[in-house]
């Protein structure tokens, strides 16, 4: 009926609540879900036992990787060292303790001849710029001829040069320019090293953090540290060789 005071409003009709029109497609969807749980269960447990059957040899990699004759070298970019004071060049210093890379003091003159104490930037420790490197310290005696030994090796077969410097392999792991590590040329190097060779695996940064041409300047400035530093590890930079998997 009309209200004869406000002529405008008109009773609302009720209208039964609006269905729900995607209730047979959610019970379709949970049925195929229940469906395929045992696929899911089946796929899932054999991903395990795959998992746990390789995992001896994964264990025994990572064990060989910290023990084996290997030594991690930073090869970025440390910058320029600081002093106490002002004045000095790390450049210039005339007596240093410690290595290069370590932090340690450094004594350096100024222009005035005053002696100032220097220190070398510290090297990043989560750093990629980093690279193995295996034999440096493998000592191969030469083969006697009376008793010759399987494992012994002679630096005339194993391609050293007269000065007892180690032919050089540059490996540059693989990994789809995502999960490259240094780690992964471990074997290469414990199979090159008893041969009296020379293995240097770096590191470069990954995707997403970096692009390939950042990737490209990280090995272009790991390779030019192997030039000007290979022969201090007991290398010969004139027997060098780049060898890349994958990736890289």
């Amino acid at each position: 009926e009309m209200n004869p005071s406000h002529p405008q409003l008109l009773p609302t009709p009720t209208q039964p609540p609006p269905q729900n029109i995607f209730h047979p497609q959610r019970r379709k969807r949970i049925r195929d879900l229940l469906r395929h749980i045992p696929t899911f269960a089946f796929r899932f447990i054999r991903l395990m036992s795959f998992v746990c059957f390789l995992l001896p040899a994964f264990v025994v990699f990572v064990w060989h990787y910290l023990t084996c004759d290997r030594v991690a070298v930073y090869y970025g970019d440390l910058g320029d060292c600081y002093c106490d004071d002002d004045g000095g060049d790390c450049g210039s210093a005339e007596n240093e303790v410690g290595s290069a890379n370590d932090g340690k003091k450094r004594i350096s003159k100024t222009s005035t001849g005053e002696s100032k104490s220097c220190r070398k930037r510290r090297t990043p420790l989560l750093s990629r710029h980093y690279l193995d490197i295996y034999g440096s310290r493998t000592h191969f005696p030469r083969m006697n001829r009376t008793s010759p030994s399987p494992n012994s090796y002679s630096c005339k077969n194993s391609g050293c040069n007269n000065k007892g410097k180690k032919p050089v392999v540059i490996f540059l792991t693989g990994g789809a320019w995502i999960i490259g590590y240094r780690m992964w040329g471990t074997l290469l190097g414990r199979a090159l090293a008893p041969f009296g060779i020379l293995v240097i695996v770096p590191d470069y940064r990954n995707f997403p953090a970096v692009n390939i041409s950042q990737m490209v300047d990280d090995v272009d400035k790991s390779i030019d540290w192997v030039f000007n530093n290979v022969e201090e590890y007991g290398g010969d930079k004139e027997k060098i060789i780049l060898v890349g998997q994958s990736a890289g």
